[in-house]
Order: C-alpha cells, then sequence, then structure tokens
C-alpha cells in the first residue's frame, strides 16, 4: 500500500546486497533465496535478506499481506533450509521440497517456515495470499506421497508430474486442504490467483489428454503438440473443480501468469507456437506472428467462454511470464521477445531492441483490441521480465534479470551498474502515459550511425556529437572502446562471424552490428 516493492529470486552470490540486522546475512551454500524490499522510489533497500540452507534454494514466488509481510515460495534441496518449530512440515521429504516461508515486515526474522514434500521432486512456483493470512500455492510434484487432504479433489498422483495446489493455514501449521490436479503425463502449475470468495486459479502446462476438464468449459480436448495451456478454477474447500479446461491448438502452449477481476474473470498470459490458438474477432493481433507468441486469454467466470484473446508478437520468439490487471481491466504483461519487429507505441521508453533479447512491458485495453502502452526494456545482451504488479496509479513494477551491462536504470537509483554475469532488476514504469527516454538519450538516438551492416569485419562509425563507443560482444563484454569527436572513423576488426554492439557510453545508445 506504500508503494514498496518486495522482489524474490535466487542468488549465488556471496556478496548479495543484504541489509544489517535482516534474517540472514551470509549465503547458505549453494544458490539461496533472496528476499528484497525496495523503497517507493528505488533509491535504497529497506530490508534485504538471504534464505537458505547448505543446498540450492530458489525463491520463485512472493507475494504480500496487509501487515506488509511477505509468503515466499519455490523449490529446496537442503536439509537445513530454515523452517520454525511446531510448523507443518519440519524436514526434507526427499530430493527437492516446496517451502512456504513468511517474513515478517522488517525482514528480521520468519513468522514462519515449512517444508511441504514427499519423496520425489517438489517445488512452488507461485503464491497468492487472503485476506485472512492463508496462503494459497501451486507447483509441480512427481511424488506419489505429496501431502493431500482427506477429501480433496484429487488424492494421487495421476502420473509423472502433477499440478498441486495447497492452501496453508495463517500460522503454517496444518494443510487447510492440499490436492493434485493431473493426467496420466507432465503438469506443472505455474502461477496461482484467488478471489474474494477462496477460490484458487491456476494456469500451467499439461501434457495430458486426460488432463480434468470439466463439462461445458471452453475447450474439453488436448489441442496437440506437446503442451496445453490450461485454466483450473478450484472451489474454497479444495474438494471441486468449478471449472477446468484446455486453452491452446495444434502446436505447443503455455500458460505462465494468472491474474482475477472483481467479477471471477480469469486474465491469462503465456507463449504459443500454434497457428490456431484460440483468438477472438476483433482482438488486436488475429494471426500468427512467428518463433512463439505472447498470448492475453480473458475467460469468463464460468469457464465457458473467451472474453477476448489475442495474439501479441513479432517473427521471434516471445514469451509472456506474467499479468496483472488494474482497477479498469486493463491487461499488463511484461515477458522476454527476440523479435525486432514486437509492437511497441508512439512514444514508448524504448522503441528498437537493445540485444540478443529483451523484457518488454505491454498494456492491452479492457477489451483486448488495441495496446494503450507496450515498450522494450533491456540493453546489449539478454533481459527478461519475469514478473509484473501494478499499483492504483497505474504504475507497473517489473522484476526479472538483466544480463546487460547497460539495462536502463534511473539517476539516483540504488544500484546503476551490472554487478556479474546477471543482476536482478526493478523497473518501475508509468504506462498510462508517453514515457520520456531518460535525458541525453534521445539527445544522442539520431545522432550517430554504423556501416556498412552487415559487414565482413570492417566497418565505419559517423557521429555528429562527440562520444565514447564500446564494441560488445552478445554477453555484454566490451571488446574494444573507441573516442570519436562529431567525425567519421574507420574501425578494423578481427571478429568471428556473429553478432555485435556498438554502445555509446554515456547516452547507453546502441547499434546492433552483423559480422559476416
Amino acid at each position: 500500500g506504500s508503494d514498496n516493492a518486495y522482489v524474490t529470486g535466487y542468488t549465488w552470490s556471496t556478496n548479495y546486497d543484504v541489509t544489517t540486522g535482516t534474517f540472514q546475512t551470509t549465503n547458505g551454500g549453494g544458490a539461496d533465496v533472496f528476499v528484497t524490499k525496495l523503497n517507493a522510489t528505488g533509491t535504497a533497500l529497506l530490508y534485504s535478506t538471504y534464505i537458505g540452507g547448505s543446498s540450492n534454494d530458489e525463491g520463485r514466488g512472493i507475494a504480500v499481506d496487509a501487515s506488509d509481510n511477505a509468503y515466499v515460495t519455490g523449490y529446496t534441496w537442503s536439509t537445513n533450509y530454515d523452517v520454525t518449530t511446531g510448523t507443518f512440515q519440519t524436514t526434507n521429504g526427499g530430493g527437492a521440497d516446496v517451502f512456504v516461508t513468511k517474513l515478517n515486515a522488517t525482514g528480521t526474522a520468519l513468522v514462519y517456515s515449512t517444508y511441504i514434500g514427499g519423496s520425489g521432486i517438489d517445488g512452488g512456483r507461485g503464491i497468492a495470499v487472503d485476506a485472512s493470512g492463508y496462503a494459497y500455492v501451486t507447483g509441480r510434484t512427481s511424488s506419489t506421497d505429496y501431502d493431500v487432504t482427506a477429501g480433496a479433489f484429487q488424492t494421487n498422483n495421476g502420473g509423472s508430474s502433477d499440478v498441486f495446489v495447497t492452501k496453508l493455514n495463517a500460522k503454517g501449521t496444518a494443510l487447510v486442504y492440499s490436492t493434485y490436479i493431473g493426467g496420466s503425463n507432465d503438469e506443472v502449475g505455474y502461477c496461482i490467483a484467488v478471489d474474494g470468495s477462496g477460490n484458487a486459479y491456476v494456469t500451467g502446462k499439461t501434457a495430458s489428454t486426460n488432463y480434468d476438464v470439466t463439462a461445458g468449459a471452453f475447450q474439453t480436448t488436448y489441442g496437440g503438440g506437446d503442451v496445453d495451456v490450461f485454466v483450473t478454477k478450484l472451489n474454497a474447500t479444495g474438494t471441486a473443480l468449478l471449472y477446468s479446461t484446455y486453452i491452446g491448438g495444434s502446436n505447443g502452449d503455455i500458460g505462465h501468469g494468472i491474474a482475477v477481476d472483481g467479477s471471477g474473470n480469469a486474465y491469462v498470459t503465456g507463449s504459443t507456437q500454434s497457428t490456431n490458438y484460440d483468438v477472438t474477432a476483433g482482438a488486436f493481433q488475429t494471426t500468427y506472428g512467428g518463433g512463439a507468441d505472447v498470448f492475453v486469454t480473458k475467460l469468463n467466470a464460468t469457464g465457458t467462454a473467451l472474453l477476448y484473446s489475442t495474439y501479441i508478437g513479432g517473427s521471434n520468439d516471445d514469451i509472456g511470464y506474467d499479468i496483472a490487471i488494474d482497477g479498469s481491466g486493463s491487461a499488463y504483461i511484461t515477458g522476454n521477445t527476440k523479435s525486432i519487429n514486437y509492437h511497441c507505441t508512439t512514444g514508448a521508453l524504448q522503441t528498437t531492441i537493445g540485444g540478443l533479447s529483451d523484457v518488454f512491458a505491454t498494456k492491452v485495453n479492457n477489451v483486448g483490441t488495441s495496446l494503450l502502452y507496450s515498450t522494450y526494456m533491456g540493453g546489449g545482451g539478454s533481459d527478461q521480465g519475469s514478473a509484473v504488479v501494478v499499483d492504483a496509479s497505474g504504475n507497473a513494477y517489473i522484476t526479472g534479470y538483466a544480463v546487460s551491462i547497460n539495462y536502463p536504470t534511473t539517476a539516483g537509483a540504488f544500484q546503476t551498474t551490472n554487478e556479474g554475469l546477471s543482476d536482478a532488476f526493478v523497473t518501475k514504469l508509468d504506462m498510462g502515459t508517453t514515457t520520456s527516454v531518460q535525458q541525453g538519450v534521445a539527445d544522442f538516438e539520431s545522432s550517430w550511425s554504423v556501416y556498412p551492416n552487415p559487414t565482413q569485419g570492417e566497418f565505419i562509425i559517423q557521429t555528429e556529437k562527440d562520444g565514447m563507443f564500446e564494441l560488445m560482444d552478445i554477453t555484454g563484454k566490451v571488446l574494444n572502446t573507441y573516442i570519436i569527436n562529431n567525425n567519421t572513423q574507420t574501425i578494423q576488426e578481427n571478429l568471428p562471424s556473429g553478432m555485435y554492439f556498438i554502445r555509446e557510453r554515456k547516452s547507453g545508445t546502441v547499434r546492433k552490428i552483423v559480422v559476416q
């Protein structure tokens, strides 16, 4: 409610930024979960902590309650992951387990922390919290002895790996309900949302032709390819499906993110490789762009029909990883694009792709017919948007990872340089208006060029302004630097064939160059 941002993920760094007095200030071993609370202006950490044992621990989902407690879920391989006395499960069940950890508002202590899992591989991928402090978790389990409750919808593993949906009480001491959902092949639950009545909405992917669908649902048969999207609404007691449907065409389709509005309509995003994915008449993009496309699909409250459904994508791979909605029913999507022709709107922050792959941030109107805002965000490397939330003012908070050394940051931000192989990023974006580019970038954008492109090794940098230009490979590694003062300079480099980038250092503007 105060516009502070809470982020989770995992880090191998022994010098990840942690704050004094937080729960765990040193890396426990391997990869650790991190939980970081950033102030509303992005200039300082309110707290930041590791959580983890001696093996690998990965934070995959986070939610926050009205008292500013953070609830985190993910995978842990550690037999000494931090659990609290009296919680539901205090020992690792075997392999990887789900964890659910509730961290207090100051990040100094665990309110509760528990394993959940059987003897196979179990991991939490998404978490939601209701007004009573109950945590709802989904993910993937390969365990035949995953913890399920009597009377739950499905008490046995359907085969291979199943979705699970588990509701934990407010103290973390017991399961309110826990159920498998799945057919005879592989399923993963990637994201979960909860409505005001305590019904849980889950999306993910299924390879089962006998995934549990309900009579009258939008799509009751498997579409084809290796996987289909599923959207499943589970009742408040976990005993029955209110609806469950496939969504998908003849190729691979995956649901990554889900959100629910006050009327019980579900908004889903993910990726599709199907040229016949279900789109609706008049939607923003009704034909497949190529590679993989983002989809945004709005399903009615009974799961029987699409209110709208659209592709969003260019000629290369585009994947939607998360979705949020505002009070007007506009949908905000983030993910990753490799397309040089991904859809951007006039006046957006960044209208050309920065590197090998970029974050995208896209806002779709409430009927799915147009983009209200859409932009690339990225530098010369590979960058991905993994999660998005929206505040009451319509600002989008996006997190993910950046390999680029020139991912766009703002003056005075907490950390303005990439410190390693890949860093987490947090970006707060005004998607309600035309967004200005950082000072200096617009001035440089049209003032320099690189040619010929493609080249066989020799190229020319021509600039109308004084600048320092860096030659980078696709990982963002700087190979050479050239200082050019309002002039033209011919560059001769003995480079292997491939893609490279020229960056003007002060402005951060980038040109792509291909060596044949």
